[in-house]
């Protein structure tokens, strides 16, 4: 097989696992594949190494996410903030304008009665005011206050200054294919896993991989 056919396979098999790709996303993925050759999972991990390409990515995401929780738990104790997951809620209203509280539960992606009792705290706070929802008389519906934009400000700095602690040391175009990489998994999970909240997990498995 000549390297033009094997190059042009290659393209196709990633074209058809990342629709939209483009050219230079390919280009991007061939040299990263080509660099890790020259870098051994062995030297990726103290410790034990995930058996598995899978299991190796879940590991690596979910050190990367402790390592962001206890960054961002050291960031918004420089603010006034009453809880380190304010950020997540003032910024979902920023973009939104208001809410009901099921939404903003959803939209954080947590379980509604610690959403509601973070709500509270942020209504007390000030950052967050509630009115009657306009369609149901029955249920209010929260927004940012002039406070809470100002808040977010203070909280877009800092999560600003954790995105370099992590990612500084990464190329532009390697973040960006990570990014294009994940997308599809971001946009499909944060659905999912909203609609799956309170099922039983052999359920949500059986419903998510067909088994």
């Amino acid at each position: 097989m000549t390297k033009v056919v094997t190059l042009v396979n290659e393209w196709d098999s990633f074209e058809s696992s990342h629709p939209g790709a483009e050219i230079s996303d390919f280009c991007r993925f061939q040299l990263i594949r080509e660099e890790q050759k020259l870098s051994p999972k062995e030297k990726m991990f103290g410790g034990q190494v995930p058996p598995t390409d899978t299991a190796l990515l879940m590991k690596m995401m979910g050190r990367i996410m402790g390592a962001f929780t206890l960054y961002l738990k050291s960031a918004m104790a420089k603010t006034k903030v009453p809880f380190p997951e304010t950020f997540f809620f003032l910024g979902a209203l920023k973009n939104t304008g208001e809410m009901n509280k099921t939404e903003l539960a959803n939209e954080c992606m947590m379980e509604y009665s610690t959403a509601v009792e973070y709500i509270g705290k942020l209504v007390k706070a000030g950052y967050l005011k509630e009115k009657e929802s306009p369609v149901d008389k029955r249920s209010k519906v929260v927004s940012l206050t002039k406070k809470g934009e100002t808040q977010l400000m203070e909280c877009y700095q800092y999560l600003h200054k954790i995105a370099q602690i992590m990612f500084g040391d990464m190329s532009n175009d390697s973040i960006r294919l990570c990014a294009h990489l994940l997308s599809s998994v971001e946009i499909k999970h944060s659905k999912q896993a909203v609609e799956f909240k309170n099922r039983d997990f052999d359920e949500i498995y059986k419903m998510s991989v067909g088994k």
